[in-house]
């Protein structure tokens, strides 16, 4: 699925609840899921754009500029028009799809055209080809390493919660607006 980017001159389709991927949001090597942005727009901004939400566990890849970031939607999120989203069909679940396209970006970034910027489109999927296993083999295949790709999102998802923690904590222990019996007081109620 390719994204989109609301007019950016229009005030109300910005600064909403739904979270808007962009190169820039890609996640670090080891935390593949990504739960937040650096932008979000409203329901207005997504309904009036080319921009398409995608479910928590879709595969989203950079397609311009930085070819082959890879992250997977932690939640529901859309993205823009650098980027496409890649979604498991006909038995073929999200684990299978990030680990195939990671595979991929190699191929993909030689596959990469563009005067300006390197870019990646549909047809150059669909100049890739690599084996798939049967849908009986595929679903064992998602059995199998799905409870491992939820552990990875059980760690990044806590990582952040205690990344905010920190960042709420340390400026008040700093100041001495707060004492530690009072940052562990709060850091309790935080989780």
């Amino acid at each position: 699925m390719g994204g989109g980017t609301p007019k950016t001159s229009e005030p109300t389709y910005w600064g909403g609840n739904i979270p808007w991927f962009s190169v820039v949001d890609t996640p670090p090597g080891s935390e593949i899921f990504i739960f937040h942005t650096e932008k979000k727009i409203t329901e207005a901004g997504l309904q009036n754009s080319s921009a398409r939400l995608l479910e928590a566990g879709d595969t989203i890849i950079s397609a311009r500029g930085t070819v082959g970031n890879l992250a997977i939607a932690g939640c529901l999120m859309a993205f823009n028009q650098s980027c496409y989203g890649l979604k498991g069909v006909n038995g073929y679940g999200s684990c299978f799809v990030f680990l195939a396209a990671k595979n991929m970006v190699t191929k993909l970034q030689s596959l990469a055209h563009g005067s300006v910027f390197s870019t990646i489109t549909r047809q150059t999927f669909d100049s890739v080809h690599l084996p798939r296993p049967g849908i009986a083999i595929a679903e064992q295949f998602e059995l199998a390493t799905s409870p491992l790709f939820e552990q990875i999102r059980a760690n990044v998802a806590e990582s952040g919660t205690l990344a905010a923690t920190r960042d709420l904590l340390l400026p008040k222990l700093m100041s001495g607006e707060i004492r530690v019996k009072d940052a562990e007081k709060l850091a309790g109620e935080a989780l």
